[in-house]
């Protein structure tokens, strides 16, 4: 490979990368930015920073919704990630048992399955 092409791919994978961060930065200072906001400035949805800080009354305001179910979609997210990550840890390790085979095998066929399902359902 030469000079130039390396160059240009290192380029590019630059750009991919702050184009990357702008997409996904942008609206999660726009979450955290309208969490510090009275309810008057974040129905205006503007990006500048908030006149004054109301951190605390919002929070408690967000906790006490519902009896706290935030909390408890947190517990359930937090739950389910963890559970997920460790199956994928041990279903794509680089062990070849016989047990993951098995494992891999009826988690290809729940998957094959599962859009199968989805698919006679939209009429495909």
């Amino acid at each position: 490979m030469d000079k130039n092409r390396k160059i240009r791919l290192i380029i590019y994978d630059i750009l991919g990368v702050l184009l990357t961060s702008v997409i996904f930065l942008i609206p999660f200072y726009f979450l955290v930015n309208s969490s510090f906001k009275s309810v008057k400035e974040a129905y205006r949805m503007e990006l500048n920073l908030p006149s004054s800080f109301h951190i605390i009354e919002n929070f408690k305001e967000v906790l006490q919704v519902q009896n706290g179910i935030v909390i408890r979609a947190f517990i359930n997210s937090l739950i389910i990630t963890i559970f997920s990550v460790l199956g994928l840890v041990i279903v794509c390790s680089k062990k070849k048992k016989q047990t993951f085979r098995i494992v891999e095998f009826y988690d290809i066929v729940g998957v094959d399955s599962s859009s199968r399902h989805c698919s006679d359902n939209l009429g495909a």
